[in-house]
This record gives C-alpha cells, sequence and structure tokens, in this order.
C-alpha cells in the first residue's frame, strides 16, 4: 500500500514539474508560437481602402476606382489575379475596337451600378445569358490590376469589371464588383484603356 502510495505522489509530483515547465518550453522550444510578420505598407494601404469602400469604389472614387482595384488585384488577391491572368491572357484583347462587336440583347445589368455575389469563372458570367462569346472583348490591365469585359448594343456599350478570387491556388474564379454604361459611367471611364475610352468620344 506505502508503495503505491508513493508511486501516485511521484506521478504527481512528476505532472506538477511538467506543467511548471511548459511556458518555458512553450516560450523557448520547439512549440513556441510563430512570429507574427510586420504588415507591409502595400497591406496597410489597402486596408485603409477597404475600410472606405465608398470613398474608393468605382461608382463614387474621383479615380474611377483605380486605387479599389489595385487593392484587391494588386494586393489581397494578387496570387489570383495572376491565376487568372495566366489562363485567360491568350484570350485577352486589349486592342481591338468594341463598335466590330455585333450586338448584345440588352438586359437587367445594362446600367451603371456595383454587383456583389458568388466567385465564377468568366463564361458563367458572360455567356450564361448570352451564350456567344464573339459578342464580348475581354480587357486584362496588369499594370492597372484591371480585368472587364465590353459588350455593345446599338450604340451603348456595358462594361463589366471583376474582382480575382480563386477558390483553389489553381482556380481563376472571378466576382463581379460593377457595371457600368456608356452613357452614364461617371468617373469610371478613368480606368478603361485607351480603345475603350475613344467609344465615349
Amino acid at each position: 500500500m506505502k508503495n503505491k502510495f508513493l508511486k501516485i505522489f511521484s506521478l504527481i509530483l512528476s505532472f506538477g514539474i511538467i506543467i511548471s515547465g511548459a511556458p518555458n518550453v512553450l516560450a523557448g522550444g520547439e512549440f513556441s508560437k510563430p512570429k507574427t510578420q510586420p504588415m507591409s505598407t502595400n497591406m496597410k494601404q489597402a486596408m485603409d481602402i477597404w475600410a472606405n469602400q465608398l470613398k474608393y469604389s468605382p461608382m463614387y472614387a474621383e479615380d474611377g476606382g483605380k486605387a479599389y482595384f489595385w487593392s484587391w488585384n494588386g494586393v489581397k488577391c494578387k496570387e489570383d489575379f495572376d491565376t487568372f491572368v495566366k489562363k485567360y491572357k491568350e484570350n485577352a484583347d486589349n486592342t481591338t475596337s468594341a463598335r466590330s462587336l455585333p450586338d448584345s440583347e440588352q438586359n437587367e445589368n445594362w446600367m451603371t451600378m456595383p454587383s456583389f455575389g458568388n466567385c465564377y469563372a468568366l463564361e458563367s458570367f458572360e455567356e450564361s445569358k448570352d451564350p456567344d462569346p464573339k459578342k464580348y472583348l475581354l480587357r486584362i490591365d496588369e499594370e492597372n490590376h484591371l480585368i472587364y469585359t465590353v459588350r455593345k448594343s446599338e450604340n451603348l456599350y456595358l462594361f463589366t469589371f471583376y474582382l480575382a478570387s480563386c477558390i483553389e491556388p489553381t482556380d481563376a474564379k472571378l466576382c463581379r464588383s460593377c457595371f457600368a454604361v456608356s452613357s452614364n459611367m461617371l468617373n469610371i471611364k478613368n480606368i478603361l484603356l485607351p480603345v475603350d475610352r475613344t467609344l465615349l468620344d
């Protein structure tokens, strides 16, 4: 009985020593918490933009949303943006005028307004209601971290802007950010590529 008592006492004492030494092990041993990396200047600036999205959004910003798209496609989702560019670069056309496009059917999206929703492949957005890839042009502006498409209907042009957002590292998924129609583009015209600015003349 005495031996049994000594064994139990010894186990309790050992457990107490382990517990009392645990903070030292965690602080200096292999179980220590990883040090947090200091936040980059770009990330701090991007966070300020996200905290003031109304001010920086394409619908209201003086720069037409240039800083807004930079914060998402150039900082937060840069890898996703690069994944999309890699997959779709051959499909992009930054030189052909949208005047050469056949007319698309106008729907409820033919107005200047923000858009929010889930992530899908580009074709799910552009071809689901009007399934003809020849009716839109994909623009990719890597310098300004922009992805948008343009469609034509008679003398009107619809621009749809996207945010890159991959679900898996190899996916090239997007979410819509906003629509803009040439008759009422507000400041969004400031971020168009030169080939599309001529449509507004």
